[in-house]
């Protein structure tokens, strides 16, 4: 009889496995990567002296001894507790005891361990207890059902409510909709409990309202909020959409298959198609519904000039509508679909260009429609007009000169190139982009509308009212090209900067000289200044009255800040501000040690010695610097004014260094200390979103808290109003259905079998245990058990030469100092630790409860101490051989690492040799490994109990620890393959 050994794999650990929609159950779950070709499939750790085995697809259990108790013949099967085991056979499931006879007979669809004399069992879809003789001891009626904790146990009816019931099925506590109740207890006999608290709407002025159960999709607008209602059509269910109010009240009636936010007292929407197969229509209706547009119409978009495209259905006549704001149809087209033309600058949004199919459309956000003259077109606009220009590309003749037409807001077009005389075959025309500000539209500082660059060679401009106007003197310049381009970021004032023989010069809005031209070089004007060059490239600034301005000789850099006011430097970096006005100049000089930054308004951040604050043109400071991180400007980007400062300071965590960040208002003043960890600026709520340690909040700007920072989630739905979800408070109940700790920001649900948990918010920590007692640095509580597998650790001067680990008592004093580094989730175990000693970084310690080293080892992992043993990996060099024929000896040619698990005792000393391919903890001291390639139960001593074979190669067997075979019997005489 021949054995032959394959590769296996065995790792064993608990994990609760929750069976189909049925009971929780703490069942062990065994497999290991290295025994995927063993003999035993998989073996369990011991409990109740009873260790489950597969072999053959088929359960059974070996006893601690490794003999075969109850030899595999199961489908599924659980470990033994009180004295019985749950067994599944032909998809049914009964108890069996120790000698596997049926304790209750098989008929169950799912069935849990023995629990305080009850086990919980399915049956028909329904969850209620068995009593060790297999009666009914509650009848099944349950949806779930949790093992009993003394003279309770946890169930769930129809998944809406837990209850707690007690051994007669009486209902001890029938707990809200809104709390959900862990099934098992954690080690100390509580529940982990969850209370949600429904969707709110939130106002800023802090009046908060429940956000109405049919608002499903958190979208407002104009007061109303979308909705939804089931309607049911034969066998399925059907969503129709409408708006309620904040009470919940329809104003919009569910009826439509789809249905868009209100804009102006009306919305997008389709009608219901009684099936599914119905082609989708779209229309606009009012608030009441009603359709204020027929349906009839493919799809409808809203643009953001507010005006509706609406392209026609097949069938019927091919092409496009467009609608006012108010329903009204301003434009129709046979064209499929419009086209938006993109318009320079890109913020220019009160004009609207369509193209299409040979047609152009100009809309413009007073309602104004025109039909252009012009097919293919580019466009670029200010706020009073627009400039078409037709695309060279698409013209009928590229040797003609540019056509172009320009329009007015009142939507009369003003200028076509069709009425005035344009020669030149390379004309182009730029529509001058000027700024909106109140100082630049004085009447004397207007700009041209428009340049025309005839042959790249002259211009002409067009005037304030709607002129050309030629000046022979005028040259092209390529800077020039760059008039149309600008926004409100560069936005042009006047006079217009032009170039002649004698130099560049700026004209008026009829072309009257403001400027005259002498200089080799003139910028644009902004708040009122331009940069020169005079012929003899003397650099200096020119007002807008032509008067000439001198730079201070040692200044550079300068920026045009406000009207008529520069800021610039020194050469030995001094901040310098310039006041044309006045002729006055102010000089400031920040001290040598202090890093100055941009200044936005009156403020600069500014360092000094790592530390930041806020200093004035002067130097001097504004606000101390007492933050460890860096100020930042926060602009808007809408409307580029300061909205304030966001501060930071750098704080330590296991996690490593972490930033908390603060808030000073526009001035300086403080509003937020840095404490919260995220922070952004909205502008459409114009608030601040902040996250305090995962959990989310609104602030005003001057520092009010309008939403407390205890959110799960928040959105800005408009006027003031958000919707946001509380996230779940968990607290603790006890066995009598009663709260052993009210539900909080803690969260238990993850503390089912720990002592402990250590969480930092911010700069703050906060021990609690399952039993939900909560201790802090200000608040220091001493519990009891105080054992060392509640002890909590802190990691100092992290990876450097004089990194400790300290371990703390739950009152926050410390209990033993570690040289080295201990991860921060780690914990003792039977007053054992493993740690990174500060030293030696490629060994790995353990160390005990008083602090003592029990030893420093080369492993790779060693594993928390379990029965008085630590498993450990470990990279084992294994060699291999060829013949010397020389020397008639094998000599080693090759050695290469390999992966091997061993042990040490709660001393420290290696008590088994790292020979094994894969390995567990050990339970009631037996243990699962891999030896050889296949899986086996070893004792204390490292004696092989049972293992697992191929009998010639094929069959599987169980050898016992004389290596005979112990299962299946029929094979234990066989002497031969």
């Amino acid at each position: 009889m021949k054995f032959s050994l394959r590769t296996a794999v065995a790792a064993c650990f608990a994990l609760e496995a929750v069976l189909g929609s049925s009971l929780a159950q703490a069942q062990e779950q065994c497999s290991m990567s290295d025994a995927a070709h063993s003999a035993i499939e998989r073996i369990c750790p011991t409990r109740e002296g009873m260790a489950r085995i597969r072999i053959g697809g088929a359960w059974g259990y070996i006893s601690a001894a490794g003999q075969v108790a109850i030899e595999p013949q199961f489908d599924q099967a659980y470990d033994f507790s009180e004295g019985l085991a749950a067994v599944e056979r032909d998809e049914r499931w009964g108890l069996i005891d120790r000698q596997g006879r049926w304790v209750v007979e098989p008929r169950f669809t799912d069935l849990s361990s023995l629990s305080h004399g009850l086990a919980a069992a399915e049956m028909d879809g329904k969850w209620g207890y068995l009593d060790r003789s297999g009666q009914w001891a509650i009848e099944p009626r349950y949806e779930r059902a949790g093992p009993f904790n003394g003279d309770t146990a946890m169930v769930s009816e129809g998944y809406q409510h837990d209850l707690m019931i007690d051994k007669a099925g009486r209902v001890i506590q029938r707990f809200p909709a809104n709390v959900t109740v862990r099934l098992e207890p954690n080690i100390f006999r509580l529940y982990s409990a969850s209370l949600k608290h429904g969707d709110l709407l939130q106002h800023r002025d802090g009046k908060t309202v429940p956000q109405p159960r049919e608002a499903v999709y958190a979208q407002y607008s104009e007061g109303l909020l979308l909705a939804a209602s089931q309607v049911k059509r034969g066998e399925d269910k059907v969503e129709l959409k409408g708006t309620v109010d904040f009470k919940g009240k329809w104003i919009t009636p569910p009826k439509f298959r789809s249905l868009e936010l209100f804009h102006g007292g009306l919305a997008i929407a389709s009608p219901d198609a009684h099936t599914h197969d119905e082609k989708e229509r779209f229309g606009l209706i009012n608030r009441q519904g009603e359709f204020v547009v027929k349906p009839i119409y493919q799809s409808i978009r809203r643009d953001d000039l507010g005006l509706y495209r609406a392209s026609h259905a097949e069938p019927g006549p091919q092409g496009s509508d467009v609608f006012n704001a108010k329903g009204e149809r301003i434009a129709s087209t046979d064209c499929e679909e419009l086209k938006t033309v993109y318009l320079t600058p890109s913020n220019a949004s009160d004009w609207e260009v369509m193209s299409g199919c040979g047609q152009t459309w100009v809309f413009h956000r007073d309602g104004h429609a025109i039909n252009s003259k012009l097919a293919h077109v580019d466009a670029s606009a200010t706020a009073e007009h627009l400039l078409l220009r037709e695309t060279k590309e698409y013209s009928d003749d590229s040797e003609r000169p540019t056509r172009f037409e320009l329009f007015n807001a009142a939507g009369k077009r003003v200028l076509s190139s069709d009425e005035i005389p344009l020669t030149d075959k390379y004309d182009s025309v730029a529509l001058i982009a000027a700024s909106s500000s109140r100082h630049a539209q004085q009447k004397n500082l207007q700009l041209p509308l428009a340049l025309i660059i005839r042959g790249y060679k002259q211009v002409q401009i067009v005037t304030s009212d709607y002129k050309l106007i030629s000046n022979p003197q005028w040259q092209y310049d390529r800077d020039m090209n760059g008039y149309d381009r600008h926004g409100d970021e560069q936005p042009l004032e006047g006079p217009l900067p032009l170039k002649t023989d004698a130099g560049w010069g700026a004209v008026d809005s009829q072309g009257r000289w403001v400027v005259q031209p002498r200089y080799s070089r003139l910028s644009s004007f902004r708040n009122g200044v331009a940069f020169a060059a005079r012929l003899d490239y003397k650099e200096l600034m020119v007002d807008q009255s032509g008067k000439e301005h001198e730079f201070p000789e040692d200044g550079r850099q300068f920026e045009r800040v406000a009207p008529m006011v520069l800021e610039g430097h020194t050469n030995n970096g001094q901040s310098i501000r310039l006041d044309l006005h006045s002729g006055q100049q102010t000089i400031s000089k920040a001290p040598d040690d202090v890093r100055v930054e941009g200044f936005n308004g009156r403020l600069a951040a500014a360092e000094k010695g790592g530390q930041w604050g806020l200093i004035d043109p002067q130097g001097r400071w504004v606000v101390q610097p007492t933050y460890t991180g860096r100020i930042e400007a926060v602009v808007n980007d809408k409307t580029k004014t300061l909205v304030g400062w966001k501060t930071s300071r750098y704080i330590k965590t296991d996690r490593g260094t972490e930033s908390l960040y603060g808030w000073l208002d526009a001035q300086g003043v403080e509003r937020a200390a840095p404490v919260y960890s995220g922070m952004r600026f909205d502008e459409a709520a114009n608030a601040l979103f902040v996250d305090d340690g995962g959990s989310k909040g609104v602030m005003a700007l001057d520092g009010k808290v309008l939403i407390e920072p205890i959110q799960e989630s928040i959105s800005y739905l408009g006027d003031g109003w958000y919707a946001t979800r509380q996230r779940e408070q968990q607290g603790l109940i006890d066995a009598s259905g009663q709260w052993a700790v009210q539900p909080g920001s803690f969260y238990f649900s993850d503390m089912h079998d720990r002592l402990f948990r250590k969480i930092q918010v911010g700069e703050n920590i906060v021990v609690y245990d399952a039993q939900g007692r909560v201790s802090t640095r200000a608040k220091p509580l001493t519990v009891s058990p105080d054992v060392s597998e509640s002890w909590w650790p802190e990691t100092t001067d992290a990876y450097s030469a004089e990194e400790q680990t300290i371990f703390y008592g739950a009152d926050f004093q410390k209990r033993v100092r570690i040289p080295g580094r201990v991860e921060s989730y780690a914990r003792f175990s039977e007053d054992v630790i493993v740690f990174s000693p500060t030293a030696q970084r490629d060994k790995l310690g353990l160390a005990d409860a008083s602090g003592t080293i029990l030893g420093l080892y080369p492993y790779e992992r060693i594993e928390p101490m379990t029965n008085g043993f630590a498993m450990f990996k470990s990279s084992v060099a294994q060699s291999k051989h060829k013949s010397d024929h020389k020397h008639t000896k094998r000599r080693p040619i090759e050695v290469e690492p390999a992966t091997r698990y061993g042990y040490l005792n709660r001393n420290g000393q290696l008590a088994l040799a790292p020979i094994y391919e894969d390995a567990s903890h050990f339970s009631e001291q037996r243990a699962t490994v891999v030896l050889l390639g296949n899986l086996g139960l070893i004792d204390t001593k490292g004696k092989l109990l049972v293992h697992g074979a191929w009998l010639c190669g094929r069959h599987p067997v169980i050898l016992d620890s004389n290596k005979k075979i112990a299962w299946p019997r029929e094979f234990q005489q066989r002497k031969k393959c």
